[in-house]
């Protein structure tokens, strides 16, 4: 048996699930966020962009935070503090397609189906991030946090 030379820490995802730190495997967060029965993650991520209705923004964003949820294995903020709120939901999604994307130019590990030659290599392939305005964050916030007359 050979010893692994390099370092391990450079290829394995780490984060906070709202209750503890959290050490996974990058390739099975990546292989549940791009066959996720619902939803195609990736389209409606980099096509977020384009949409202009304030609703069908909405609606796309808490899809998109619903397969999050399952890809991580997190769940909203409850009442005992638990949890995560929906832009730290967010935001560990983008904070994964980053550092995805960073790793892709050490280690060809993650499964891309945009390939369309043998030739083409997963490095080319970019994930671009929705650019979504602070509005949308809070509004959406607003609307997933209970009511004070509970």
């Amino acid at each position: 048996m050979t010893a692994l030379n390099y370092d391990r820490e450079g290829y394995v995802f780490n984060y906070f699930d709202g209750e503890k730190a959290v050490t996974a495997d990058p390739s099975l967060i990546f292989d549940k966020l791009l066959n996720d029965p619902d939803i195609d993650f990736i389209g409606e991520w980099q096509d977020m962009n384009q949409i202009k209705d304030p609703d069908q923004r909405r609606d796309c964003y808490s899809n998109l935070v619903e397969v999050i949820d399952r890809a991580f294995d997190v769940k909203p903020l409850g009442k005992d503090g638990t949890g995560l709120t929906l832009a730290e939901r967010w935001i560990l999604a983008e904070e994964f397609i980053t550092w995805i994307n960073d790793v892709k130019k050490k280690l060809s590990v993650f499964p891309t189906r945009w390939q369309s030659s043998v030739e083409e290599s997963s490095e080319q392939i970019h994930i671009q991030k929705p650019d979504l305005d602070s509005d949308s964050i809070t509004e959406e916030s607003k609307a997933e946090e209970p009511s004070p007359s509970a």
